[in-house]
């Protein structure tokens, strides 16, 4: 259902239809279906309380294998998380889970398989294409229980962090923006923008580096890509570079090839949608709506005729229950291309504008995708469909929770895992777990070239072999901090975080941060300094995957 609001009138345009993508190979009819099972009340520490063992910021899925695992090994855990709910990404949007390829998904062990499987006992069938398919609330009520299960953690909501305490090497403390102040013998940020370890002054970057720098052969500045393969006019006047560029269409300001920059993969939203006009809440046009934000978008379209399909101006892959999950696909999609590059920086107000934004874009894009008449009809009526999910964050109006930030700041850590690490040309002394997923990086800019529109940025390269992942990337190094460990914001070059980034991995190393943190404790000793073997032993035992076949 799609509702355009103007300023004289409203009307509404509703076309029914029924969503189909063959390819995927299931249907629209699965269970568990209608209202999302309650929450699970989670209880809250007071402040001024007894400090916990290990403190967690951030409840996304490697927050959350961090905190399971060390409660299993009889540790006290503090979850700080700044929103309203937990599960980061997996509950927010990423239904098509990037999970490792199906001839490789032996290698996504420990707390990562076990989700997955929970999942698919859930729908009582496991889910084609590599990857599993499930609804954001359904994904939701799994992570509380398994947090309802694990009586030793506790979970702060609206607790966004705002300064940090260190001492002779340590974190001694957190405050949060709502007055309180933790304390704890072991942290760990599992924060996707790496917040925790900047406000405790660990070394990080952020951006792209020199290929010079790792000596890796797809970092810094990329190629400049045409796609679509026709020319589309960048200028607003077409042939007219006085007349300036198209909204969404930047100058072309980039360094020479392979040097380094701070700029960052776009973010975007990633939507759970459904064409059942029973759990439909409409599409509503934005204020001050302006076709003309995407009159590139348009001349694509024009000069595309047999591009038809809506699927190649939007990814919307089926999910259960007659929803799909919408990701970004083409010259100009869901992501907000170069409006995600203050975003690490901000302070939380400027990340709440950024967000806001964001919004706006993904509204007003599909606006204009379900009602400007150069949009194949077929297309139009897809996108008319089309709604948000009464029964999908269901607190915000079916709109996604969270802005997906697919890469943020970066620790600098004990080992810096490189493109060379991912083609297993290095040895790794000390795995934590194995990953899989294809170096995937969403564009970075859209610029105009030659009187043309271009891309750079985005990679999509599969691996040769699952690949290990060192302990060491996610520990600083020991002259800065001694007491906190880094799974999600993790050490890595921009090009490797583009493969570690998904779920997934980051439940695996989340969890491998959770069984260190317990270990250090234990033997009371630095993360840096913890027996190895100890932990190896310890992830075995749970299920982890630590070597090749």
């Amino acid at each position: 259902m799609f509702v355009v609001f103007d300023n004289v009138a409203s009307r509404l345009l509703l076309v029914g239809s029924v969503l189909i993508l063959a390819a995927c190979g299931h249907g629209t009819d699965d269970q568990p279906h209608g209202t999302p099972a309650p929450p699970v009340a989670m209880p809250v520490p007071a402040p001024g309380s007894d400090p916990a063992d290990v403190l967690v910021y951030g409840a996304t899925p490697g927050g959350i294998s961090a905190a399971l695992e060390a409660a299993k090994l009889n540790k006290r855990v503090v979850i700080l998380e700044p929103t309203k709910h937990v599960g980061g990404m997996t509950t927010s949007g990423i239904s098509v889970t990037d999970a490792y390829p199906q001839d490789r998904l032996w290698a996504m062990g420990g707390f990562a398989h076990r989700f997955v499987d929970t999942v698919n006992a859930r729908y009582g069938k496991t889910w084609t294409m590599g990857g599993i398919f499930h609804e954001p609330h359904v994904a939701e009520s799994i992570l509380l229980q398994m947090l309802a299960d694990a009586p030793s953690v506790s979970v702060e909501y609206g607790a966004e962090l705002a300064s940090v305490q260190t001492n002779n090497h340590e974190i001694k403390a957190v405050q949060t923006s709502n007055g309180h102040s933790y304390a704890a013998k072991m942290f760990i940020d599992a924060s996707y923008e790496g917040d925790l370890l900047e406000k405790a002054g660990v070394d990080h970057t952020l951006g792209r580096e020199a290929k010079s720098q790792y000596g890796e052969p797809l970092a810094g500045v990329g190629p400049i890509s045409i796609k679509d393969g026709a020319r589309v006019d960048p200028y607003v006047v077409p042939g007219q570079p006085s007349s300036g560029l198209l909204p969404h269409v930047a100058p072309n300001n980039l360094g020479a090839p392979g040097t380094a920059d701070s700029a960052v993969q776009a973010y975007g939203y990633r939507l759970c949608l459904t064409a059942d006009k029973g759990n439909q809440i409409p599409v509503v046009k934005p204020a001050n709506y302006d076709p003309k934000e995407f009159e590139l978008l348009g001349r694509v379209a024009l000069a595309h005729p047999e591009i038809v399909k809506t699927f190649n101006y939007i990814a919307n892959v089926p999910i259960p229950n007659n929803k799909f999950d919408v990701n970004s696909l083409g010259l100009l999609s869901t992501d907000e291309i170069e409006g995600s590059a203050e975003y690490a920086n901000a302070n939380a107000n400027g990340r709440r504008q950024i967000e806001a934004e964001h919004k706006r874009y993904t509204l007003a894009l599909l606006t204009f995708l379900a009602t400007d008449p150069r949009i194949p009809p077929n297309v139009r009526d897809d996108v008319r469909s089309w709604g948000f999910c009464k029964d999908e964050f269901q607190d915000n109006g079916g709109f996604p929770w969270r802005l997906y930030v697919r890469q943020s700041r970066r620790m600098v850590g004990s080992y810096v895992m490189t493109q060379h690490d991912l083609y297993t040309e290095t040895r790794i002394p000390d795995p934590i777990g194995l990953g899989a997923f294809p170096i995937d990086q969403h564009t970075v800019n859209r610029i105009a070239v030659d009187g043309q529109v271009g891309t750079e940025g985005a990679i999509w390269q599969p691996l040769p072999r699952p690949y290990p992942i060192s302990y060491r990337s996610i520990v600083p190094k020991y002259s800065e901090i001694r007491n906190l460990l880094v799974p999600v914001a993790l050490s890595a070059s921009h090009v490797a975080y583009s493969s570690i980034r998904v779920e997934p991995t980051l439940m695996i190393t989340g969890q491998a941060a959770g069984a260190a943190a317990a270990l250090a404790i234990d033997s009371r000793s630095s993360v840096q300094n913890i027996d190895y073997a100890k932990l190896s032993a310890t992830l075995v035992s749970e299920g982890a995957v630590l070597a090749n076949r």
